[in-house]
């Protein structure tokens, strides 16, 4: 059985998601929190324990980096799959923070 640590808020957001052999997707998250996210792939659909690097951009911020952060499949739906975040890079928290603080 799955255990968070935080909720997850719901949050619809571009984000465009990168796995080997497919390159970039463009997806949409559909929630999101500090450890994972629920993320609508449309068709495709990634095998369980996939590793998958997410790219959120900041479009309220001109000339805003792109943020990354790495993560792997935790399950897989129709319509898209849960993920887990496992490696944070630069700025990645600070955007989280920033997300899921807004109303």
């Amino acid at each position: 059985m799955e255990r968070r640590w935080s909720k997850r808020k719901p949050v619809k957001q571009e984000v465009l998601l990168r796995y080997e052999g497919l390159g970039m997707m463009r997806c949409e998250t559909r929630n999101l929190s500090f450890e994972g996210a629920f993320i609508t792939t449309g068709q495709f659909v990634l095998p369980p324990d996939a590793e998958v690097e997410l790219h959120f951009a900041q479009h309220e911020v001109a000339d805003a980096e792109v943020v990354r952060i790495g993560a792997h499949v935790v399950c897989t739906y129709q319509d898209g799959i849960g993920v887990s975040f496992s490696r944070y890079h630069d700025g990645s928290y600070k955007y989280l923070l920033e997300t899921l603080e807004k109303d």
